[in-house]
């Protein structure tokens, strides 16, 4: 599942014009005509009242469409950036569309709504320090992060899968937290009230295979990752080992970041070894040691040895 909404803009509410910040550039027509659209690549909240949109060639011609509340707005374009200057703050929570059309040399355009959030400044150094993925009625899947410095995780985003390839996604409200603190996302059941319990939605976490990741904002801003699978290389010909294309899609993101350790390519044999791990065994972060981003970070703790909301068993789950 893709995380940027990109969709074709219909009604627009309030539009404006903006200046071209170029140089006057030569360019030759007689090489053949280019008929590709500006294909948008990245938004970056620059500040809470600064976007920066990056398309892959030089735009031009920009307009732009946004709520009431954001009149006189201005932005400008600089080469293949469009930056939009906002009269009004962004809401970390609360997702604001833009509504924008650029050109490019040959005039072929491009309109498209993409959904904008606002930036905490103060999201806290995270990790992920336990999971479950094999959930019962008992004891659902459940994620938990441990806190590593004070903050505010408004925003912060947890997907089953990662940000371009997930299945679905968990962000946090506004709410103050402390070095120490251990936050759990619970799935499939709804929670009763506790302080840094949440729920994450309907949908369990993959059983044996998958990835959890966490990111600073619902923006492309990875902090952590985990891959899970209970698969080797030979056990399935297709998909790298991992046994379906959601997965592997998945892998393959994960090889463009610096959060799994690899060569250049992630085998089954990399993850975190899922075939133990039950609603109550589950998977634990060694505490008090380096985040290397390799499986040997973690260990399958004893049955009836989960822990979420509290520091981690430390007995390990011997068959």
């Amino acid at each position: 599942m893709i995380k940027k909404v990109i969709a074709i803009c219909i009604m627009p509410v309030l539009l404006f014009g903006c200046e071209n910040d170029i140089d006057s550039r030569i360019m030759n027509f007689f090489t053949g005509k280019d008929n590709v659209s500006p294909q948008l690549v990245d938004v970056i909240p620059v500040d809470s009242t600064t976007i920066l949109f990056t398309f892959d060639e030089f735009v031009f011609r920009p307009y732009i469409s946004l709520d009431k509340q954001y009149k006189g707005s201005t932005c400008r374009v600089s080469e293949n950036n469009l930056i939009v200057q906002l009269t009004y703050p962004l809401d970390v929570m609360r997702e604001t569309k833009v509504y924008l059309t650029v050109r490019d040399f040959m005039n072929n355009s491009t309109t498209i709504e993409v959904p904008v959030y606002g930036i905490n400044h103060r999201v806290p150094e995270l990790i992920i320090n336990e999971f479950t993925t094999k959930g019962s009625s008992a004891h659902p899947d459940r994620v938990e992060l441990k806190v590593l410095s004070d903050g505010n995780l408004a925003g912060v985003t947890l997907y089953q899968g990662l940000f371009f390839n997930h299945s679905h996604a968990f962000s946090f409200p506004s709410i103050e937290v402390k070095k120490g603190d251990y936050v759990v996302v619970q799935y499939q059941q709804i929670v009763e009230e506790k302080p840094l319990l949440f729920y994450g939605g309907a949908d369990g976490l993959g059983g044996n295979n998958g990835i959890i990741s966490l990111y600073n904002s619902p923006y492309d801003d990875i902090k952590d990752v985990v891959l899970y699978s209970n698969r080797t290389s030979d056990s399935d010909e297709s998909y790298g080992g991992f046994g379906t294309r959601e997965v592997y899609d998945q892998v393959l993101e994960l090889t463009c970041t610096n959060e799994w350790t690899h060569a250049g390519v992630i085998i089954p044999e990399n993850a975190i070894n899922s075939e133990l791990s039950t609603a109550t065994r589950s998977c634990n972060r060694k505490e008090g040691e380096s985040d290397t981003n390799t499986k040997n970070d973690w260990y399958i703790t004893e049955t009836s040895g989960a822990t979420f909301g509290n520091e981690n068993n430390t007995v390990i789950y011997s068959p």
